[in-house]
């Protein structure tokens, strides 16, 4: 029986999370399922499929992954993607397009309401069981290439210069941008730097390790695990600090030109 994991944006004093873990179950009484915490803010579907995306790897293979975020414009159509060796189950909102840069496929499940059912949670949970029971995917989903489609916005980079912008901040109010360490070096080519973080007020001049040793509130920068930029402040919260949103514009300026031969 696989892992089932469920991520949504639902609030602790709301009745959702319990009534899917309970549909499962009784689906799939022998199953493990996880509640992935904590969970987005309502609607943040760019925010969970960072989440998602930079996490899928460090699960089991077989694990199932269930997301509840957004406002889907039909709760009955679900979408399946296999990714690896996991799979994937969400409503059309877009975040099946932001979990890999590679083309994925995508699978439809299209629940026919009951007419004795009023639960918008009854399409998920069934996928969900379905899915458990380790039955092809074929027999039960139809492939599809019409579902909602978000693009990952990419940094511009030039010669002298990187245009990012953040694409998550986490719990701790750390802004994590869509500057990865591999484009900065392309475009560094070892040269110094300003960091401009929203306006030109906020700069930062050299790339730490990591978050210590620092002096209190100074403003850093850092490439993360997952080898994004991040934006932090030694013993705060630089989101709240900088009034930075997942728009805010982050800006590298390389101070000499590259030599040429």
């Amino acid at each position: 029986m696989p892992l089932i994991t469920l991520l949504t944006d639902w609030e602790s004093s709301n009745t959702y999370l319990p009534q899917v873990m309970g549909s499962i179950y009784s689906g799939l009484p022998a199953a493990t399922v996880v509640s992935i915490s904590p969970p987005v803010k309502a609607h943040q579907v760019t925010r969970a499929g960072y989440i998602l995306k930079h996490s899928l790897s460090t699960f089991p293979e077989g694990t199932i992954h269930a997301i509840f975020v957004g406002m889907p414009p039909d709760f009955s159509k679900v979408l399946i993607a296999p990714i690896g060796s996991q799979l994937v189950i969400t409503w059309d909102t877009g975040l099946i397009s932001l979990l890999s840069d590679d083309k994925i496929s995508v699978h439809t499940f299209k629940y026919t309401t009951q007419s004795n059912e009023n639960n918008w949670l009854t399409p998920m949970a069934n996928a969900i069981i379905k899915a458990g029971k380790e039955e092809p995917i074929e027999q039960w989903t139809h492939p599809t290439a019409d579902y909602i489609q978000l693009r990952n916005v990419q940094p511009i980079l030039q010669r002298n210069q990187i245009l990012g912008n953040v694409i998550h901040i986490d719990p701790y109010g750390n802004a994590i941008t869509n500057i990865t360490k591999n484009w900065f070096d392309s475009v560094s080519k070892g040269r110094k730097f300003e960091l401009f973080v929203q306006s030109n007020f906020n700069k930062i001049a050299r790339i730490n390790a990591d978050y210590e040793p620092h002096r209190m509130g100074e403003l850093l920068a850092l490439f993360n695990a997952q080898g994004h930029m991040e934006i932090a402040i030694s013993h705060g919260n630089v989101a709240e600090l900088l009034n930075l949103n997942t728009s805010s514009e982050v800006r590298v300026r390389f101070i000499n030109t590259i030599k040429t031969v």
